[in-house]
This record gives structure tokens, sequence and C-alpha cells, in this order.
């Protein structure tokens, strides 16, 4: 059981940001659809844009996004 002298360890990084009115429009509202917490909305947000980033940079051009209803839809990028 952690104590004051042996608190729990934490793997996460605090960040402050600054966000446009429009960006904060749009985290409200991908965290109301999502139904997910703030963190958790940045969080998915970050690492989709990571994923868009390394699949630009190994020159794929599209990515197939399945859907749990199991509709297909494919994003290209160029």
């Amino acid at each position: 059981m952690p104590t004051s002298e042996n608190p729990p360890s934490d793997s996460t990084t605090k960040v402050t940001v600054k966000l446009s009115p429009k960006s904060v429009a749009a985290l409200e509202r991908a965290s109301r659809v999502g139904e997910l917490n703030r963190t958790d909305t940045i969080n998915r947000a970050i690492q989709l844009y990571d994923f868009i980033l390394t699949a630009v940079d190994a020159h794929e051009d599209n990515a197939l996004i399945i859907e749990r209803s199991g509709k297909q839809e494919r994003i290209l990028f160029r």
C-alpha cells in the first residue's frame, strides 16, 4: 500500500496547452461523442496523429478504417 514516503508510481506526464476556441469546441464534441474525458480524448487524438504521420513517412497512401458496425472506409493520404 502506498504511503507518503512511498507514493504510487505514475508514468504519465502533465502538460499545459492553450487551445483555440475551435479546438476547444472540437475537443468537447469529440469527448461527448466518444464518451471519454478530455484527457483520454487528447491521448487518442495524439496517437491518431502519430499513426497518420508514421503512415505518410512510410509512403503509405491510404488507411482502411473498419467501424464497429463493420462498415469500412478508406482514408487517402496525399
